[in-house]
C-alpha cells in the first residue's frame, strides 16, 4: 500500500471522540464544539468531566467570538470514563493522553531530561547551526 492511499474514501465526521480531557484535551472538545460535532470524551481522573465542563464554560465565550457552526453548542459534549463506549461510534478520535516520551513532536528544542538535552534537541540545534 502506497503512503497516505487508506485515507482516500471520504467519510462524513460528525462524532468526535477525545481520550485524554486535561488541557490540550479540554481546548480540542471545545474547538470541535464550536465547529458543530457532537463531542464523546473520556477520561480515567475522577474529576476531569467538572474540570472539562469548567474549561468549554469558560472559553465559549472567546472561542464563539471566532465564529460559531449553525448548530455549534456546548450542550453536544458528552463524558464517559468507558474507553470503549467513547470510541464506539466516533467517526474520528483525538488521543491526547500521549508523555512527550512518546510523542517527538512534543519535544522542544529546550526540553531537557535529568540535565541532559534530549536527541529531539540536539536535532534541532545541529539544523539550525
Amino acid at each position: 500500500m502506497r503512503y497516505g492511499t487508506a485515507f482516500n474514501a471520504y467519510k462524513p465526521v460528525h462524532r468526535v471522540a477525545i481520550v485524554g480531557t486535561g488541557t490540550i484535551g479540554a481546548a480540542s472538545a471545545t474547538h470541535y464544539l464550536v465547529r458543530g460535532f457532537d463531542v464523546m470524551t473520556t477520561d480515567t481522573s475522577p474529576t476531569a468531566e467538572t474540570a472539562l465542563r469548567s474549561y468549554v464554560e469558560a472559553a465559549w465565550d472567546a472561542a464563539a467570538s471566532i465564529g460559531l457552526a449553525p448548530d455549534a453548542s456546548p450542550e453536544r459534549l458528552s463524558f464517559t470514563a468507558d474507553l470503549r463506549q467513547a470510541l464506539a461510534d466516533a467517526d474520528f478520535d483525538r488521543r491526547t493522553h500521549l508523555s512527550a516520551r512518546s510523542s517527538r513532536s512534543s519535544c522542544s528544542p529546550t526540553s531537557t531530561t535529568r540535565g541532559r538535552r534530549t536527541r529531539s534537541s540536539r536535532r534541532v540545534r545541529r539544523a539550525s547551526r
